[in-house]
């Protein structure tokens, strides 16, 4: 495959869109959101490199060593939302959702902040059950940032999700006293921490919607959708395959 990958617009990004969707919601057969959803222009999230959320795909063409990142939401025809994210590094020898901790020095500077994102999504995860407060999940994904040495975008939060895209409550992924809410089961939030490579400073373009580091550093993030079960809690967007980050998971089942 050709390392030059034409990011996909119009009626392209509409059938990737609906490809995706039924890899990221289960249950009946999903479908993207109306368009166009409070003003954006098309039906899937694209950001490349230092753009760190609500990029809008174009006719750009992608170089090898770029960090791409590729956000969907989708309904169900039951009207249920469901909203995930996942990020690659474009020509990566790496399987970044599974490596060998000792191959991070050889790493670029891309694919460790994208396994750094991941993990600490992951890590927000692993403290989601009944009873636990909400600010547990942005002081355990701030813990694991800090571990990095890489910053926490401010701005923007994960939510509530369920027959609207966004509901209360906010989960902010960095430690705070701003949000008091005690988890219950049944309750469904998305974990999507987004992660810059130096400072969490960020800018809007002119179009209002594109999001970008303002030092120019890389940004990455990583997203799936969560319900508080009666004992713990459940990924509803886990992909088929897809494992939890090992040091994650050996401390989750500890």
């Amino acid at each position: 495959m050709s390392n030059k990958v034409c990011l996909l617009t119009n009626a392209l990004t509409h059938k990737l869109m609906i490809l995706l969707s039924t890899l990221t919601l289960r249950g009946p057969l999903g479908f993207p959101i109306g368009l166009p959803f409070c003003g954006f222009p098309k039906s899937v999230c694209i950001s490349v490199n230092s753009v760190v959320c609500h990029g809008i795909p174009s006719s750009s063409i992608l170089q090898p060593g770029d960090l791409v990142n590729v956000d969907v939401t989708v309904i169900n025809e039951e009207g249920w939302h469901g909203d995930t994210s996942k990020s690659w590094v474009i020509g990566t020898d790496y399987n970044l959702e599974d490596f060998e901790y000792g191959d991070i020095e050889r790493m670029s500077e891309a694919e460790r902040l994208s396994i750094a994102t991941r993990e600490c999504m992951f890590w927000g995860i692993s403290v989601v059950k009944p009873g636990v407060n909400v600010k547990r999940i942005g002081e355990r994904i701030q813990e694991c940032a800090d571990e990095w040495g890489y910053s926490l975008v401010r701005e923007y939060s994960g939510h509530g999700i369920g027959q609207r895209f966004h509901e209360g409550p906010r989960i902010l992924h960095y430690k705070n006293d701003e949000i008091d809410v005690v988890m219950e089961p049944g309750l469904v939030i998305t974990i999507e921490p987004m992660m810059n490579q130096f400072k969490r400073d960020i800018v809007a373009l002119e179009d209002q919607w594109t999001i970008v580091t303002k030092d120019g550093g890389l940004s990455c993030q990583w997203e799936h959708t969560v319900l508080v079960t009666e004992d713990g809690v459940e990924i509803l967007t886990l992909r088929d395959g897809e494992m939890w980050p090992t040091k994650v998971l050996e401390s989750f089942n500890n």
